[in-house]
């Protein structure tokens, strides 16, 4: 904690070490966290496994196995997709869903999960629900939501906030604006109003009570880069930052954790500690032995995660033509639009864009009048700088512009938890970005292009088909397994944000928060996402509450050479991939209400925005 949003500069600890190289694996802060947090894991999948209750399946003899081979304990990860308010709402019902704190998730025989996983990740609209959910310790959400910390309303006053820390000599950025305006509830500590909720760190994590005794989840952020000009790799439009076209495969993606920041891969193979961002480096070493604390301030972390304006302005300059997010692959699927599709297009642009876009005359104000080109990204002090852990061009770079974690095509956060050194079981992909169809809905190009760039970079990764199969297979409607034939790749549950019980496919950005009964109503559907009580195939025998629990422990029994029990054969045989392929044009997705498909779109807006028809 620092007393405010401004960093300041401290000595620096004699015997620190402030690089490390990405080829040690993980760090010693992360290994002894697992430590702690392992044994919480099997705790966890006792009561989630119980509550469930697979047929056949001895739960205490499971257990029992667990505590006798640590290395058989299933990793698990949840990834919390971008596309701004409505991925939000739809990653905090990812949470809800299965945390066994809430009676609805218990009810459905979903809730649990949460507290046997070890790791959740974000980006863009997934970091700001992420993000909070970190700082208050990974609090029900039901319990955040009475307590007034998803309100995201700033006053004006809280921009003031900015100027100390540019009077200290640190650039402000349009990434500052949305670390203020979005973060002014979020943050607050309840019953504890003497805290100043813009002076708390990403860092606090590591000594708060449940995370630091392994009680829960590792939170982390992703990040991409943009490169300036005179660099390999530079791209821009009208002078807007935007990343080269290869960047969808070699880019530079960045994470950042409690304990540090860095890349496994791309213009650097390195992480700095989290605490001491900021920190003028050269080759690993603080200048003048002078530190940087305070950097890490948790809502300027959201905000650069969630730094995405470059996009839109580039998209808004050129008509849509640049600046896209994950979309469809033009070469390899031909996805039908409607005939009205330029109008629904800029439909969609003129509400995801244009109103933040028309407000960067007011944020250049706000920030003393910098140009465009110095405010569109995150700007940190580069911490690789001259450090032969970087490649030769990074290390000249003063500064790091960091942006949105989709902007190389990946809306889901996948890559920080696909690492070697991480060796995931289980992930459980939440997709609510919501950018690939002019409808609102997914069509799977932003997960292909994931196992794309995996497959790229030698991470294991299961076989993912086309967009177009993906549609025709109606994977982006229901759940469906990836990799369950595979051998070395993590299982994969992919689920896209679909309407069940409300058509969720809201703005991304929206000037007013949610009510708590939308955000409940929101919820819910999502819920129905990963519960489906209601059977819409009857030829489907399987439950799938205790498929989402087969799969949690498929490469766990795997190690174990335990028996794999009958009910799991059948949830993989039915919603798992078989590898069909079907990659004919596709109808266009905009489908009615899965579980009320009486009731028109017109009528439920109605009813959910509380106006007349």
């Amino acid at each position: 904690m620092s007393g405010n949003y401004t960093p300041t500069y401290i000595q620096c600890p004699s015997g620190e070490t402030y690089l490390r190289n990405a080829s040690q694996s993980l760090s010693s802060e992360e290994i002894a966290w697992l430590a702690k947090r392992r044994p919480n894991v099997v705790q966890g999948l006792q009561s989630y496994l119980t509550n469930v209750g697979i047929q056949d399946f001895n739960v205490s003899q499971y257990i029992s196995a667990l505590n006798s081979s640590e290395g058989a304990i299933p990793t698990i990860g949840f990834t919390w997709s971008g596309g701004g308010m409505r991925s939000e709402s739809s990653d905090y019902g990812q949470g809800r869903a299965f945390d066994s704190r809430v009676a609805a998730a218990v009810s459905a025989r979903t809730g649990g999960l949460l507290q046997a996983t070890t790791y959740v990740s974000g980006l863009s609209g997934g970091a700001n629900a992420l993000g909070p959910l970190g700082m208050a310790d990974f609090e029900n959400v039901e319990v955040m939501l009475q307590q007034g910390l998803l309100s995201t309303n700033a006053s004006p006053s809280a921009f003031e906030e900015i100027f100390g820390k540019q009077e200290a000599g640190f650039n402000v950025t349009i990434a500052d604006i949305f670390a203020i305006a979005l973060n002014n509830a979020t943050l607050k500590v309840p019953g504890n109003d003497s805290i100043d909720p813009f002076s708390r760190l990403w860092s606090d994590i590591t000594s708060f009570t449940n995370f630091s005794s392994g009680l829960s989840p590792m939170p982390i952020l992703m990040m991409n880069e943009l490169i300036p000009a005179g660099l390999p790799g530079h791209n821009s439009y009208k002078g807007i930052l935007i990343p080269a076209n290869n960047a969808r495969l070699n880019g530079t993606i960045y994470e950042l954790t409690p304990f540090e920041f860095g890349s496994w891969q791309g213009r650097v193979s390195a992480f700095a500690k989290t605490q001491y961002l900021g920190t003028n480096f050269s080759a690993g070493q603080p200048l003048n032995d002078t530190c940087v604390q305070g950097f890490d301030n948790a809502a300027f972390m959201f905000g650069s995660a969630d730094a995405a304006i470059n996009f839109w302005l580039a998209e808004s300059e050129s008509n849509g033509n640049v600046g896209q997010f994950a979309k469809r692959d033009s070469v390899s699927t031909k996805i039908p639009y409607p005939s009205n599709e330029a109008q629904l297009e800029h439909t969609r642009l003129e509400d995801a864009v244009l109103a933040n876009v028309k407000a960067i005359p007011q944020y250049l104000e706000l920030l003393g009048n910098e140009t465009v080109q110095e405010a569109l990204y995150a700007m940190w002090p580069n911490p690789f700088a001259n450090s032969n852990l970087s490649d030769a061009n990074l290390r000249t770079q003063e500064f790091l512009y960091l942006a949105d974690g989709s902007e190389y095509g990946q809306e889901n956060p996948i890559v920080p938890l696909i690492q070697g050194a991480r060796s995931p079981d289980f992930i459980v992909v939440n997709d609510a970005d919501g950018s690939e169809l002019s409808s609102g809905w997914m069509n799977g190009t932003s997960f292909v292009n994931t196992a794309n760039w995996a497959q790229y970079n030698n991470l294991s990764f299961p076989k993912i088909p086309t967009a177009n199969t993906m549609l025709n297979l109606n994977h982006t409607l229901f759940p469906t397994f990836y990799g369950c034939f595979e051998e070395d790749v993590p299982l994969v549950l992919y689920a896209a944000d679909a309407p069940y019980t409300e058509y969720s496919n809201i703005s991304s950005v929206s000037t007013t928060d949610p009510t708590p009964e939308q955000r409940m109503r929101l919820w819910n559907n999502t819920l129905s996402i990963y519960s489906q009580p209601i059977k819409l195939n009857a030829s489907l025998t399987s439950d799938f509450p205790t498929c989402i629990a087969c799969g949690s422990i498929l490469r766990s029994l795997q190690r174990l050479n335990m028996t794999i029990p009958d009910e799991c054969n059948t949830c993989f045989q039915e919603h798992c991939w078989d590898g069909t392929v079907d990659n004919s044009e596709p109808g266009f997705l905009a489908p009615a209400l899965l579980y009320n498909p009486q009731e028109t779109f017109q009528e439920w807006n109605a009813s959910f925005y509380n106006t007349s028809q």
